[in-house]
């Protein structure tokens, strides 16, 4: 079933169904900033992600629907290191599709970055799911906030 989902590098085109996915009740309540994001303010973000040599979008589609995206973000916190953002869409967690998205993504940011590297997942305390998934693909709890902890993985 997950032999399905076919991942692509994001496109303008994409830029809807990634603010839909954004401004999802349960997937805002994870990220950093919870509120609903505006149309406009989406655009200009995302357009200026989507032109970044220091950014990388991918787009999961599943029976050619979009479905889930992930993104890497140079770190300007950590050295030779990109932060993670993965989100799945509510109706279609569950099934594999994040552990697909994550290992092929990974893969491919792998041949464009072409030197060691880490990535790094701020996760909130209260996100059990998201703890447990990183945990068993490999992560490593290298250290924590108050509101959050912080996961690596060496590539």
């Amino acid at each position: 079933m997950i032999e399905d989902l076919i991942i692509s590098e994001a496109k303008a085109i994409d830029s809807k169904f990634i603010w839909e996915l954004r401004n999802e009740y349960s997937i805002r309540e994870m990220m950093k900033e919870t509120r609903l994001i505006d149309w406009e303010k989406h655009e200009e973000w995302f357009l200026n992600v989507l032109f970044n040599d220091n950014s990388h979008i991918y787009i999961g589609f599943f029976k050619n629907q979009p479905v889930a995206m992930v993104r890497f973000d140079l770190s300007k916190n950590f050295k030779q290191s990109f932060e993670i953002s993965i989100a799945v869409k509510t109706k279609f967690q569950g099934i594999g599709i994040a552990k697909k998205l994550l290992k092929e993504s990974i893969k491919t940011l792998s041949y464009k970055v072409n030197k060691g590297f880490q990535i790094i997942s701020i996760i909130k305390k209260k996100n059990i799911k998201s703890i447990k998934f990183f945990e068993k693909y490999g992560f490593i709890l290298i250290d924590q906030s108050k509101e959050s902890f912080y996961y690596s993985l060496k590539i």
